[in-house]
């Protein structure tokens, strides 16, 4: 009896209903709503501006940025969890822009990785093998070398390895280089290339 009504005073205690106005989640969830809303109706530059400052320094405060998360996955994981929390119907607008916007790092970073292949190719007059793989590309050789910066990296933004193969099963002097995109499956429409 006694534990049930521990249980009880905590679920009480720890719903959305419960938390006060100056609670930094559900703060975070209205900065993040009228973000979304900016998005669709007009504003000035400086309401956006003060709307973007408020929230990362709450995201920053409630979940520090990573160095290794390039993708900001961490925080946009945040995001969705204060959003489902506070204002659940607001949710799937902000995994959508998520979404975009990992589509759009990842076709960056794949860009940066074709260019490394490019220089790679220069130097030795063949593409990576796919044996040697991405790895290649940032190590020194006799020719030269390191082809890609280290803040590249060589996953995308869903955790998974970019697929890399040379030779591509058609086409000698071609290579294969993409994401598998979110549902992590080749050969489907979301795939990133």
């Amino acid at each position: 009896m006694r534990r049930a009504l521990l249980l009880g005073a905590l679920l009480v205690l720890t719903a959305p209903e419960a938390l006060a106005d100056d609670d930094p989640q559900k703060r975070l969830a209205d900065l993040l709503v009228a973000m979304l809303d900016a998005r669709t109706r007009p504003t000035t530059a400086d309401t956006v501006e003060r709307l973007g400052r408020e929230t990362d320094a709450l995201m920053r405060e409630l979940a520090p940025p990573d160095d290794r998360d390039f993708y900001r996955r961490g925080l946009d994981e945040l995001a969705l969890r204060v959003l489902r929390a506070h204002h659940p119907d607001r949710a799937p607008a902000w995994e959508a822009e998520a979404r975009r916007r990992h589509v759009q790092s990842t076709r960056a970073v794949l860009k940066a990785i074709r260019e490394g292949l490019e220089h790679h190719y220069l130097n030795h007059g063949r593409y990576a093998t796919t044996g040697e793989g991405l790895a290649i590309l940032f190590t020194w050789g006799d020719t030269g070398g390191p082809f890609l910066e280290r803040w590249v990296p060589v996953k995308d933004a869903w955790g998974r390895w970019f697929v890399y193969r040379y030779p591509r099963t058609r086409g000698r002097d071609e290579y294969d280089l993409r994401s598998l995109g979110p549902d992590g499956r080749e050969g489907t429409a979301d795939d990133v290339e």
